[in-house]
């Protein structure tokens, strides 16, 4: 059985969430190995907006919904 409308965009905005909050947390390692080695404080990157899970929630479900 397949998902009801709610559930759908509960997975979708979760898994647009993790996508960004890995890559994320990609960058923030790779800025600490470089501060560290370079000795300077870590700049810690911006984390995803809001505003961003849901551009990429809707560009997901989009995706879905193609037919192609």
């Amino acid at each position: 059985m397949g998902m009801n409308p709610y559930e759908l965009r509960f997975n979708l905005l979760r898994d647009a969430q993790n996508m960004l909050y890995q890559n994320w947390h990609s960058r923030f390692q790779v800025e600490e190995r470089v501060a560290t080695a370079e000795g300077r404080p870590i700049k810690c990157p911006a984390p995803p907006t809001a505003d961003e899970i849901k551009a990429l929630a809707k560009n997901l479900y989009e995706f879905v919904q193609d037919q192609s």
